[in-house]
Order: structure tokens, then C-alpha cells, then sequence
């Protein structure tokens, strides 16, 4: 029969000289087993052979444990897998939000520097390189302090601009505006902004901008209009300033010897 072939292939394979194990399953009230087969060959002291050795175990709660062991392997290895994916996936957006970053903090005009929770600098453009003219030794330094007092000495009121650096700080503002005038002559216009999500990575972001030329025109818009002020009380001619509803919003006193008239009987006066 196809058993008894089967044992005596086993038995032909010891008898030759061969150690090895074969497995078998059997059926108990329902249940299968699993029987290991152990075969050794038995040798005479010149190494002949001359019989064979069978030693059987029952395996069936090894197995159970080995299946479960490998299940559970297989399980460990998916999970590895899918850990990994997952990893490389939020590497991979990690570093393209950095790059994006990056490219933002370089291609903007304006002076960038983030500080950590504690205050201290983790990173800035070259754009606040450039304004501050930092040197490089302090570049490379990136000690926030040094940069600080760089920063502050080149501010007209060191002082006072100092001091309300520390104060944003202490109190800690979701938000601070300031304009700066340097000793160059420069205008810079510092904003500090704490970030709307929560990062504990991020306590603040400051934004220096040049606002020297619009600062200058503001100047030369207020002096134009000092002068015109003097020009429009002192001069001989008459002078009025009305809207285009007719209505007259200003005379000068010449105007007002011309018409013979007090200022209050002419302005607000529909001409």
C-alpha cells in the first residue's frame, strides 16, 4: 500500500546512512495531530551500518506555536512595511515643506529670522543677512545673542529699541509693530508675529522690512506741506480751497483782507 511504501522509503533512507526527521499527521477524536519521525541510522564501530534508530514526539502544540509565531512574524512584517511607508511618505512631505520654505524665505525681500519657544534663533534668510550686514563669523555663529547686539547696536536709539525687543519678549505678544530708524539713515519696519498653529518647534517669526523710501517720500509729503502751509498764511495773494460740491473749506488771511470777510463767514460757504 501507498503507507506502507512510504515507511519503508524512510527505512531505506536510514538503513543508508541518512539522520532526518519526517512529519506526519494522524487523526485523534476529531483532532489531528502532528508526529515527528526522528531516524538515525545505528553504525559499528567500523562505521557499517547495520540498523536504524526511530524516535517519535508528538509536535502538534509546537507546531501550533510555530504557525502562530510565524502569523504573528508576518503580521510584524506588514506593519514593518507599512510603518515604513509612512515614514518615507512624511519624509518625503517633510522635506518638500521645508524646500517650499526655503524657496519662500530666500525669494522674499523682506528680513526673515524664526526663534524657538525659548527665544533662541533656528533659522533665517539671507535677506536678514543682508540688511543687518551681518559678518559672517556671526553668520556662521548663529548665537543668538551675538547676532542680537549686532542688530540693536545699529539702531539710532540702541537703547530704547532694545528694550522693546525685551519687552515683546517678556510679555510674550501674539503680535508687535514697530518702525526703526537706523544710524545709516535707513528705516526698517519690525513686525513679530507668534504663529497662529501651535508649534512647539516655533515660538516666534520677525519680519524686517526696508521702508526707508517710503519713510522719505512720507518726510518730503510733510515738509512740501509744512511749506505750503506757510506759503498759504503769509503770502499777498488771496487764496481758497474748496470741494467739487462748490463748498469752501479753507481761505488764507490775504483771502480774507481781498473780500473784506472774517474766515468763518467764507468757509463751509456754498461759493
Amino acid at each position: 500500500s501507498e503507507i506502507r511504501d512510504t515507511w519503508k522509503a524512510l527505512y531505506d533512507r536510514a538503513l543508508a546512512g541518512e539522520s532526518f526527521s519526517h512529519y506526519a499527521t494522524r487523526q485523534d477524536d476529531g483532532r489531528t495531530l502532528h508526529i515527528e519521525y526522528v531516524f538515525n541510522p545505528i553504525r559499528t564501530a567500523a562505521g557499517e551500518v547495520v540498523g536504524y534508530s526511530l524516535f517519535s514526539r508528538d509536535v502538534t502544540d509546537r507546531m501550533a506555536a510555530e504557525a502562530l509565531l510565524k502569523d504573528q512574524q508576518e503580521q510584524l512584517r506588514q506593519l514593518n512595511e507599512s510603518l515604513e511607508s509612512q515614514i518615507e511618505e512624511r519624509t518625503r512631505q517633510i522635506r518638500t515643506a521645508s524646500s517650499v520654505m526655503r524657496i519662500t524665505l530666500e525669494t522674499t525681500p523682506d528680513g526673515i529670522v524664526v526663534v524657538d519657544p525659548d527665544n533662541q534663533v533656528i533659522d533665517f534668510n539671507q535677506a536678514f543677512v543682508d540688511l543687518w550686514a551681518l559678518p559672517s563669523h556671526i553668520v556662521g555663529l548663529r548665537h543668538t545673542e551675538t547676532m542680537l547686539r549686532h542688530v540693536v547696536e545699529q539702531a539710532a536709539d540702541p537703547v530704547a529699541f532694545g528694550a522693546e525687543l525685551q519687552r515683546i519678549q517678556q510679555e510674550n505678544l501674539a503680535y508687535s509693530e514697530q518702525e526703526v530708524k537706523l544710524k545709516d539713515g535707513r528705516w526698517l519696519r519690525v513686525l513679530s508675529r507668534q504663529p497662529d498653529v501651535l508649534d512647539e518647534g516655533v515660538g516666534r517669526v520677525w519680519v524686517f522690512s526696508d521702508i526707508t523710501e517710503a519713510q522719505l517720500a512720507q518726510e518730503r509729503l510733510v515738509q512740501n506741506q509744512e511749506r505750503f502751509q506757510r506759503f498759504f498764511e503769509l503770502t499777498g495773494e488771496g487764496i481758497g480751497i474748496g470741494n467739487r460740491d462748490l463748498m469752501s473749506l479753507d481761505v488764507n488771511p490775504a483771502l480774507c483782507r481781498i473780500l473784506g470777510a472774517p474766515p468763518e463767514a467764507l468757509v463751509t460757504r456754498t461759493l
